[in-house]
């Protein structure tokens, strides 16, 4: 291969890389098609590499949406200040190599590796929340829908975490009772991160419940039935409203603006990647623990967490989830498919940075170089 054409190759690729990272620091993700991908469930790169893989699934997981509730006066009724944090752990990689995890979530024969997915964004109200009839069948007359989108807060993170039992020291896997073992940690060890941009996204919840004297009653029942059996004894004197939701948002992961570990996506074809998430929501719980701390934040070797209050008590709270407030917490199933730009994107970044001049310069500096080589 000659130097010229490698040169060519690689500026073509470095200008892509370019407008796109502008485009998502921006806000302006680019439109995507499906895409594959290779991955290492072990953390050894081509080493037991699967390829063809299409999406995560993960466990039914736990999201909090902090001061989204104002005392005694259901819904979300917070239009601003809203910051919704989610945690769960990754149990199958779906494609043309189905990789389902083991009892502890693990990979592999003797499941040393359990991946935990973490993500905080801000989010405002996208209209006032709208009272309407409830569907056939839900067994309420109504329900007020509430609509949400990415706001501007400073807290926007979507993360993936391996846990080792290997590593020196072990990190400690997953307990969603407690909160803990998700997100960075002693020996937990980066997989993929990226930022939560504002295109496509939309979130919805809607609490049933009837209309008295004018004014929306949320229907309630118990938050969590299966406790305290299940571990947890933070909410188990507490009730609920009755829902369902749902949330669809494009997460960049773009290696330019954030991290992909090669050693877990060891193809480099597959970026710049994106992250298209879904999530299904609902109340009361039944499927998964609530947990009483949810992970916040990442520092530099391990991460942080804080105990969500959904009502007064602290370690053992009363009230209603969704009424009591200050903070709301619901289940969610959640899966993401892969993704990578389309061509014409490229394109089109290129045109908004004016980078194509630059280029069209490029080129010409090639060719340049090509006839200075042929004399």
């Amino acid at each position: 291969m000659s130097r010229t054409s490698r040169w060519g190759r690689m500026s073509r690729k470095l200008l892509a890389t370019v407008a796109l990272a502008g485009l998502v620091v921006g806000g302006l993700a680019p439109a995507t098609r499906a895409a594959v991908i290779t991955f290492s469930p072990n953390g050894t790169g081509n080493t037991g590499a699967v390829s063809g893989e299409t999406g995560f699934t993960y466990n039914t997981g736990d999201v909090l949406i902090t001061n989204a509730i104002t005392p005694g006066t259901p819904p979300v009724n917070n239009p601003t200040g809203l910051t919704a944090f989610y945690q769960s752990v990754l149990t199958t990689v779906n494609g043309n190599n189905t990789l389902n995890a083991g009892a502890n979530f693990g990979f592999g024969g003797s499941n040393n590796y359990q991946y935990t997915v973490v993500a905080g964004f801000s989010e405002q109200f996208a209209s006032a929340p709208v009272l309407g009839p409830a569907p056939s069948g839900s067994g309420f007359p109504s329900q007020v829908t509430t609509t949400l989108q990415l706001g501007g807060g400073s807290t926007n993170f979507f993360e993936i975490f391996a846990n080792s039992t290997n590593a020196n020291p072990p990190s400690t896997f997953a307990n969603f009772a407690a909160g803990t073992g998700f997100g960075a940690q002693a020996g937990s060890v980066l997989v993929l991160a990226g930022t939560i941009q504002s295109n496509n996204f939309v979130s919805q919840f809607n609490e049933l419940g009837n209309v008295v004297g004018g004014n929306f009653v949320p229907g309630t029942a118990t938050f969590d039935p299966n406790a305290p059996g299940n571990g947890d004894t933070k909410y188990q004197n507490m009730s609920s409203v009755i829902g369902n939701g749902s949330t669809n948002l494009s997460v960049a992961a773009n290696v330019a603006i954030s991290f992909a570990s090669p050693a877990f996506f060891p193809n480099p074809t597959a970026l710049p990647l994106f992250l298209n998430f879904q999530t299904t929501s609902s109340l009361p719980f039944g499927v998964q623990v609530p947990s009483a701390l949810f992970y916040s934040a990442t520092t530099p070797t391990t991460g942080v967490t804080f105990g969500a209050n959904i009502g007064p008590g602290g370690a053992s709270q009363t009230g209603t989830n969704g009424v009591t407030g200050p903070d709301f917490m619901f289940q969610a199933n959640s899966s993401n498919s892969f993704a990578v730009p389309e061509p014409g994107s490229i394109t089109m970044a290129l045109t908004a940075m004016g980078l194509v001049s630059l280029a069209g310069g490029l080129q010409a500096a090639r060719r340049r170089r090509n006839k200075t080589s042929a004399v």
